[in-house]
Protein backbone atom coordinates (compact mmCIF):
# COMPACT_ATOMS: atom_id res chain seq x y z
CA UNK A 1 0.00 0.00 0.00
CA UNK A 2 1.22 3.71 -0.66
CA UNK A 3 1.12 6.71 1.37
CA UNK A 4 1.86 10.40 0.58
CA UNK A 5 3.20 12.97 3.53
CA UNK A 6 2.93 16.70 2.58
CA UNK A 7 5.70 18.70 4.25
CA UNK A 8 6.22 22.52 4.29
CA UNK A 9 9.54 24.04 3.90
CA UNK A 10 10.80 27.13 5.51
CA UNK A 11 10.68 28.67 2.02
CA UNK A 12 7.29 28.08 1.76
CA UNK A 13 7.25 25.29 -1.03
CA UNK A 14 6.10 21.68 -0.27
CA UNK A 15 7.85 18.57 -0.66
CA UNK A 16 5.81 15.16 -0.73
CA UNK A 17 7.10 11.89 0.57
CA UNK A 18 5.92 9.05 -1.21
CA UNK A 19 6.30 5.61 0.91
CA UNK A 20 5.31 1.60 -1.19
CA UNK A 21 5.36 -1.35 1.00
CA UNK A 22 3.81 -4.42 -0.51
CA UNK A 23 3.78 -7.56 2.06
CA UNK A 24 6.19 -10.36 1.04
CA UNK A 25 7.36 -8.27 -1.23
CA UNK A 26 11.14 -6.31 0.55
CA UNK A 27 11.72 -3.50 2.40
CA UNK A 28 9.11 -0.21 2.39
CA UNK A 29 10.53 1.91 -0.67
CA UNK A 30 10.40 5.96 -0.60
CA UNK A 31 10.36 8.58 -3.02
CA UNK A 32 10.42 12.69 -2.50
CA UNK A 33 8.61 14.44 -5.13
CA UNK A 34 7.50 18.38 -5.90
CA UNK A 35 4.23 17.97 -6.60
CA UNK A 36 1.62 15.44 -5.51
CA UNK A 37 0.26 14.23 -8.77
CA UNK A 38 4.06 12.84 -9.37
CA UNK A 39 3.98 11.11 -5.84
CA UNK A 40 0.77 9.59 -6.67
CA UNK A 41 2.51 8.42 -10.20
CA UNK A 42 5.03 6.75 -9.22
CA UNK A 43 3.36 4.65 -6.16
CA UNK A 44 1.16 3.39 -8.97
CA UNK A 45 4.28 2.48 -11.37
CA UNK A 46 5.91 1.17 -8.30
CA UNK A 47 3.21 -0.82 -6.75
CA UNK A 48 2.83 -2.72 -9.99
CA UNK A 49 6.02 -3.45 -10.21
CA UNK A 50 6.24 -4.72 -7.29
CA UNK A 51 3.55 -7.08 -7.44
CA UNK A 52 4.74 -7.97 -10.96
CA UNK A 53 8.09 -9.10 -8.89
CA UNK A 54 5.90 -11.29 -6.63
CA UNK A 55 3.83 -12.97 -8.93
CA UNK A 56 6.69 -14.04 -11.18
CA UNK A 57 8.24 -15.04 -7.46
CA UNK A 58 5.06 -17.85 -7.05
CA UNK A 59 5.11 -18.75 -10.81
CA UNK A 60 8.72 -19.74 -9.66
CA UNK A 61 8.09 -21.52 -7.18
CA UNK A 62 5.37 -23.72 -8.78
CA UNK A 63 7.03 -24.53 -11.51
CA UNK A 64 10.82 -26.36 -9.80
CA UNK A 65 10.23 -29.02 -7.57
CA UNK A 66 13.16 -29.73 -4.61
CA UNK A 67 14.73 -32.36 -7.19
CA UNK A 68 15.86 -29.52 -9.69
CA UNK A 69 17.13 -27.40 -6.63
CA UNK A 70 19.14 -30.26 -5.33
CA UNK A 71 20.64 -30.69 -8.97
CA UNK A 72 21.34 -27.24 -9.67
CA UNK A 73 22.84 -26.86 -6.31
CA UNK A 74 25.23 -29.90 -7.14
CA UNK A 75 26.63 -28.18 -10.27
CA UNK A 76 26.86 -24.57 -9.20
CA UNK A 77 27.94 -24.84 -5.69
CA UNK A 78 31.15 -27.25 -3.58
CA UNK A 79 29.47 -30.05 -2.10
CA UNK A 80 31.58 -31.91 0.57
CA UNK A 81 30.93 -35.77 0.84
CA UNK A 82 29.12 -35.21 3.81
CA UNK A 83 26.55 -32.85 2.67
CA UNK A 84 26.32 -35.01 -0.50
CA UNK A 85 24.54 -37.41 1.60
CA UNK A 86 22.44 -34.91 3.32
CA UNK A 87 21.24 -33.86 -0.09
CA UNK A 88 20.23 -37.57 -1.03
CA UNK A 89 18.54 -37.85 2.27
CA UNK A 90 16.72 -34.46 1.47
CA UNK A 91 16.23 -35.39 -2.33
CA UNK A 92 14.43 -38.66 -0.95
CA UNK A 93 12.52 -37.15 1.82
CA UNK A 94 11.04 -33.54 -0.50
CA UNK A 95 12.26 -34.37 -3.45
CA UNK A 96 8.95 -34.48 -5.53
CA UNK A 97 7.71 -31.12 -4.00
CA UNK A 98 7.30 -28.28 -5.37
CA UNK A 99 9.10 -25.52 -3.76
CA UNK A 100 5.94 -23.99 -2.84
CA UNK A 101 4.46 -26.70 -0.75
CA UNK A 102 8.27 -26.67 1.34
CA UNK A 103 6.21 -25.51 4.02
CA UNK A 104 7.43 -25.10 7.98
CA UNK A 105 5.39 -27.75 9.36
CA UNK A 106 6.81 -30.48 6.57
CA UNK A 107 10.28 -29.23 7.10
CA UNK A 108 9.49 -30.40 11.18
CA UNK A 109 7.98 -33.46 10.12
CA UNK A 110 11.51 -34.68 8.22
CA UNK A 111 13.08 -33.64 11.35
CA UNK A 112 11.33 -35.42 13.37
CA UNK A 113 12.53 -38.76 11.33
CA UNK A 114 15.78 -37.68 11.11
CA UNK A 115 16.11 -37.81 14.75
CA UNK A 116 13.80 -41.58 15.37
CA UNK A 117 15.05 -43.98 11.97
CA UNK A 118 17.48 -45.87 12.30
CA UNK A 119 20.07 -45.34 9.62
CA UNK A 120 22.04 -47.65 7.42
CA UNK A 121 24.44 -48.60 10.00
CA UNK A 122 22.27 -49.34 12.73
CA UNK A 123 22.36 -45.83 14.92
CA UNK A 124 20.30 -43.33 15.58
CA UNK A 125 20.86 -39.74 14.35
CA UNK A 126 22.78 -37.23 17.35
CA UNK A 127 20.61 -33.81 17.85
CA UNK A 128 23.82 -32.37 16.55
CA UNK A 129 23.88 -34.64 13.44
CA UNK A 130 20.28 -33.82 12.65
CA UNK A 131 20.83 -29.70 13.06
CA UNK A 132 23.78 -30.42 10.09
CA UNK A 133 20.98 -31.77 7.58
CA UNK A 134 19.50 -28.81 8.62
CA UNK A 135 21.55 -26.25 7.97
CA UNK A 136 22.48 -28.11 4.67
CA UNK A 137 18.73 -27.75 3.51
CA UNK A 138 18.64 -24.22 4.82
CA UNK A 139 21.49 -23.74 2.18
CA UNK A 140 19.92 -24.87 -0.39
CA UNK A 141 16.37 -22.84 -0.15
CA UNK A 142 18.75 -19.71 1.16
CA UNK A 143 20.04 -20.36 -2.62
CA UNK A 144 16.68 -20.67 -3.68
CA UNK A 145 15.76 -17.47 -2.56
CA UNK A 146 18.42 -14.96 -2.74
CA UNK A 147 20.11 -15.58 -6.03
CA UNK A 148 17.71 -17.85 -8.17
CA UNK A 149 14.77 -16.37 -6.94
CA UNK A 150 12.62 -19.43 -7.07
CA UNK A 151 10.77 -18.67 -3.86
CA UNK A 152 10.03 -15.53 -1.22
CA UNK A 153 11.76 -16.82 2.02
CA UNK A 154 13.67 -20.02 3.70
CA UNK A 155 10.90 -22.09 5.68
CA UNK A 156 13.90 -23.53 7.73
CA UNK A 157 14.69 -20.54 9.85
CA UNK A 158 11.30 -21.45 11.37
CA UNK A 159 12.75 -23.90 12.65
CA UNK A 160 13.66 -24.78 15.85
CA UNK A 161 17.81 -26.28 16.02
CA UNK A 162 18.60 -29.59 18.52
CA UNK A 163 20.63 -28.90 21.55
CA UNK A 164 23.74 -29.88 21.56
CA UNK A 165 26.10 -31.14 23.91
CA UNK A 166 30.06 -29.59 24.01
CA UNK A 167 31.66 -32.89 24.90
CA UNK A 168 34.64 -33.80 22.30
CA UNK A 169 36.24 -37.17 22.58
CA UNK A 170 39.77 -37.03 22.86
CA UNK A 171 42.26 -40.20 21.57
CA UNK A 172 45.78 -40.19 22.13
CA UNK A 173 47.96 -40.17 19.39
CA UNK A 174 50.59 -42.95 19.31
CA UNK A 175 53.67 -40.20 20.91
CA UNK A 176 50.92 -39.24 23.70
CA UNK A 177 50.18 -43.23 24.23
CA UNK A 178 53.92 -44.35 24.42
CA UNK A 179 55.00 -40.95 26.44
CA UNK A 180 52.11 -42.09 29.20
CA UNK A 181 53.29 -45.49 28.89
CA UNK A 182 56.95 -44.72 29.94
CA UNK A 183 55.57 -42.35 32.55
CA UNK A 184 53.58 -44.60 33.75
CA UNK A 185 56.45 -47.13 34.33
CA UNK A 186 58.87 -44.48 36.04
CA UNK A 187 55.92 -43.67 38.44
CA UNK A 188 56.69 -44.82 41.96
CA UNK A 189 52.99 -46.03 42.13
CA UNK A 190 52.80 -49.85 41.20
CA UNK A 191 49.51 -50.01 40.18
CA UNK A 192 49.56 -46.98 37.75
CA UNK A 193 51.28 -49.08 35.11
CA UNK A 194 48.36 -51.56 35.06
CA UNK A 195 45.48 -49.13 35.40
CA UNK A 196 46.69 -47.11 32.04
CA UNK A 197 47.14 -50.06 30.19
CA UNK A 198 43.66 -51.24 31.27
CA UNK A 199 42.36 -47.37 30.63
CA UNK A 200 43.65 -47.26 27.04
CA UNK A 201 42.59 -51.27 26.19
CA UNK A 202 39.09 -50.79 27.31
CA UNK A 203 38.50 -46.99 26.99
CA UNK A 204 36.87 -46.55 30.55
CA UNK A 205 36.23 -43.06 31.94
CA UNK A 206 38.70 -41.51 33.84
CA UNK A 207 35.88 -41.32 36.96
CA UNK A 208 35.25 -45.32 36.96
CA UNK A 209 39.02 -45.71 36.75
CA UNK A 210 39.54 -43.54 39.96
CA UNK A 211 36.94 -45.73 41.74
CA UNK A 212 38.88 -48.83 40.71
CA UNK A 213 42.41 -47.54 41.98
CA UNK A 214 41.00 -46.47 45.23
CA UNK A 215 39.45 -50.11 45.78
CA UNK A 216 42.61 -51.81 44.69
CA UNK A 217 44.98 -49.52 46.49
CA UNK A 218 43.14 -50.87 49.67
CA UNK A 219 42.76 -54.59 49.21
Amino acid sequence: MGYIRERSLSDGSKRFYAEVELKGAGPRLTATFNRRSDAKLWIQKTETELRCGKNQLVAESRKYVFKDAVQRYSKEQKVSVVKRGHLKWWEKELGHYFLKDIRPSLIAEKKQKLLTETTEKGVVRSGSTCNRYLATLSHVLSICEKQWEWIEGNPVKKISREKETRERTRFLNPEERQALLKASRESENPYLLTFVVLQLSTGCRSRRLGKVMHSRRYQ
